[in-house]
Order: C-alpha cells, then sequence, then structure tokens
C-alpha cells in the first residue's frame, strides 16, 4: 500500500510524503528520491529563501549557481570536443538558468536577465560556415554575428533553402566580419 513500502513481505516504515520511491526511515532525510526538492539531503515542497531551483530538483546557493559553467560543443584544430562555456549560470525568478527566458536577455555584466528593449532581445552569436540547414538553424535568432557568416550550401532545393536562410538568418542586423 502507499502507506507501508513491502519488499520480501517484510513491511518498512511510513515514508514522509516528501519520499516517492521508498525509504529507509521516518522523516524526509529518511526517502531515497524526492518527488520535489533536495537541500543537504533533506527532502523539501519548496526551495528555502537565499536558495535557488535547480533543474526542477535541487535548491542551490547564489553562490553554488553562478559558480557552474556549462559545457558546449566546439571545434579545435577541426576536431569536435567539448569545452567549458564562458557563460556561466544566472539566477532568475528563483531559479538557477543557463539561458534567459523569451522575452529577455543578459544584462551587460552577464550576472541577471533583463527585460529586452522593445520587445525584440539581441542576441550575439560567433561566426559560422553554413553549410547546411542545421548550421543555419542554429544561428536562428541571431542579431549580431562576432565574426564572419559564409554560406556555401551546394545541395538542396533553392526553394526550401531560401526559405530556410531566410527563416533562420532572418534576424541578423550586424555581421562584423573577421
Amino acid at each position: 500500500s502507499r502507506d507501508q513500502c513491502q519488499i520480501s513481505n517484510k513491511i518498512k516504515p511510513v515514508c514522509d510524503p516528501l519520499c516517492v520511491g521508498g525509504c529507509s526511515g521516518p522523516g524526509p532525510k529518511a526517502c531515497f528520491t524526492c518527488s520535489k526538492f533536495i537541500i543537504n539531503d533533506e527532502c523539501v515542497d519548496h526551495c528555502p529563501v537565499g536558495t535557488y531551483e535547480y533543474l526542477n530538483r535541487r535548491c542551490i546557493s547564489e553562490v553554488e549557481c553562478v559558480s557552474m559553467t556549462r559545457l558546449r560543443k566546439a571545434t579545435k584544430e577541426n576536431k569536435s570536443v567539448v569545452a567549458p562555456d564562458v557563460n556561466t549560470f544566472i539566477t532568475f525568478n528563483n531559479t538557477c538558468i543557463d539561458t534567459c527566458p523569451a522575452g529577455y536577455e543578459r544584462s551587460s555584466d552577464s550576472k541577471s536577465c533583463v527585460v529586452c528593449p522593445g520587445g525584440t532581445c539581441s542576441k550575439t552569436c560567433n561566426g559560422s560556415l553554413v553549410e547546411n540547414i542545421v548550421t543555419a538553424e542554429s544561428l536562428r535568432g541571431c542579431t549580431y554575428i562576432n565574426g564572419s557568416l559564409e554560406i556555401n550550401i551546394k545541395m538542396g532545393k533553392s526553394k526550401t533553402i531560401s526559405r530556410e536562410l531566410e527563416e533562420n538568418l532572418g534576424s541578423i542586423k550586424e555581421i562584423k566580419g573577421g
């Protein structure tokens, strides 16, 4: 039953309501898995003041949040590698996130999300060689290209390619070649 976990016909302790998947004893510190959030090895209903939700399951401090870096795919000597991203995580609306939500962009100091001026967000992307639609899609929403943008698509229907390029590259306002 929900009130008593049973393994090998042995009655186990009544688990805290914040537990899922069983427990080793009573209380929210004895849960095998938490139904909501975990902080300091204890299941909680919501993150306490001064902490931030991370991945919809953990509560972490602001220092922990902004100290994290995400990994990104990069190219080094024509080989695909994984490298730390320069953008760290930030706090926003009691959560720890790596990307600002729609309608917001990183502040000039990159430590918070601010409402986009005029409702239109600017997005800086690195220069790229667009050889296919997938590469073009990775530039969707970019308004400023830091570097050169080369387009070299050799195969496909011209109407389809033209439409895809317009949809994915249509927000670009400025390209800083180099």
